[in-house]
């Protein structure tokens, strides 16, 4: 017979608000920074700034520092259906997997 203690400590802790529907699909660590990839749909707020959907679910990508101080918030997101599978960084680039549901012409994220 064992007994085992499992212990969770928090860190850090930031809160989304949102309307309608918000859900944090991924997330990967670089060095003292922190990455998030969240979906939404309706309006969100975050970090007291409010996003609101281009049409169905956006992508919200976050950057927040060791300490859980947020950095960047940047939104993606077409008319259509647009959804984060996965967020990974490598160089000087974030890099999301997903799907966007209409025509997007976005920018390189640089981190």
């Amino acid at each position: 017979m064992r007994k085992i203690l499992i212990i969770l400590l928090i860190i850090w802790e930031n809160n989304l608000q949102s309307n309608e529907i918000s859900t944090n699909m991924d997330m990967c660590v670089d060095n003292d920074f922190t990455y998030i990839a969240n979906i939404f749909k309706g309006q969100q707020t975050f970090d007291g700034t409010t996003y609101t959907s281009n049409g169905d679910y956006d992508i919200l990508l976050i950057k927040s520092d060791k300490d859980g101080n947020i950095l960047w918030v940047r939104q993606i997101g077409s008319s259509g259906l647009d959804l984060s599978r996965g967020i990974s960084v490598y160089g000087n680039y974030v890099y999301i997997n997903g799907d966007i549901g209409e025509k997007y012409i976005g920018q390189p994220l640089q981190k």
